[in-house]
Formats: C-alpha cells, structure tokens, sequence
C-alpha cells in the first residue's frame, strides 16, 4: 500500500541520515585502543589540556619523568605528580618505579559529549600560544571563503580522509616530541 511505501521510505531516509552521521563522526573513523573511563574520571580527564597532554607525552621515553614532564610543559612538580597519579589509577599510564609510561589506551569521543568544548577550545589555546611563539616548525593557516553546499560536503570529506591518514601515518611513527593539530571547517557566525 501507499501509506506502508511513505513509511518505508521515511523509516530508510532516517536510517541513511544516522549512518551519514555516524560517519562523519571523527572518532568513529579514527581506530585506538579506547579506554572506558567513568563520567567523573572522563569529566576530569577534559577539565584542562593538562592530564590528556601528560597521557599522551609519556609515550615518547624523554617525558616519562615527573621532572621532565614539569620542565617540558611549565608545571609545578606537585601539579604533574597528581595529574600522573590520576592517569595511573584510571589505566592510561602505567607506573614503573619513577618513569610512567603510555599504556597504549587513548579517548576518542563522539562531539555530542559534554566536555568536547573544553578540550577543544584547549587544543586550540596550546596552538595559539605555537603562534606566539613562532617556532618555524610550526604550520598555521587560517582563511575564510565562500562556497556552495556540495563543495562544503566535498571539503568535509577531504578533511576527514587528511584526519583518517594524519592518524595512520602518526601511529607508524616514533614517539621523539609532542604536537597537535587542530582541523575547522565551520560557517563563520
């Protein structure tokens, strides 16, 4: 009947919309070895750029430290030990002896979770504070443009396939120092 081929068809319309959805979801094409914290552990973990950029520094062997740690990213000893304390119980650096070493777990996390803001907003502080820096290494760009909807769908794609290979091409490298990398694509409000 006609009103059960509507419903079908608004039914497989939805679905489509939720499978384009999830896959333009970042961390549902980016693979890791997650690593399920509670809501108050993941609550703490974003607070501030500080625990992830420990978590993830300690897997180069040159920031395994709490010294090093201290030294590399301007933290009182006291604030770095808490911070490691913390990283150590919920699983996502392991202890051994003074040296605290990548477990090898990472976050990724879908947008739509409420701390998202904090940690990207940080991400994109530690990369202004780059910009005032000017090291040469570095590489900033910013624009802003016109363009119709199927180029933004195009260029969304584009960025997601750049996230997909950076992530591919990071996981096969060794582990010297610590960057970031912060990717927009957003109407301009």
């Amino acid at each position: 009947s006609r009103a059960g081929t509507s419903e079908l068809r608004f039914f497989l319309e939805d679905k489509k919309k939720k499978l384009q959805g999830e896959y333009q979801e970042i961390y549902s094409r980016v693979p890791s070895k997650q690593s399920h914290l509670s809501a108050e552990d993941t609550q703490r973990y974003f607070a501030t750029w500080i625990p992830s950029t420990l978590h993830t520094a300690t897997s180069s062997d040159q920031y395994q430290t709490v010294e090093k740690l201290s030294e590399r990213f301007s933290l009182d000893a006291q604030v770095v030990k808490q911070n490691l304390k913390f990283l150590t119980d919920a699983g996502l650096v392991n202890q051994n002896e003074n040296r605290y070493e990548f477990s090898g777990k990472s976050l990724h996390f879908s947008k739509k979770i409420s701390m998202n803001q904090t940690i990207q907003i940080s991400r994109r502080l530690q990369s202004i504070k780059s910009i005032e820096k000017d090291n040469t290494d570095d590489l900033h760009f910013s624009s802003i443009f016109t363009i119709d909807k199927k180029t933004l769908t195009s260029l969304r794609e584009l960025f997601l396939e750049v996230i997909e290979a950076s992530h591919k091409e990071i996981h096969s490298s060794g582990t010297e120092e610590l960057y970031g990398i912060c990717i927009d694509l957003f109407e301009v409000v």
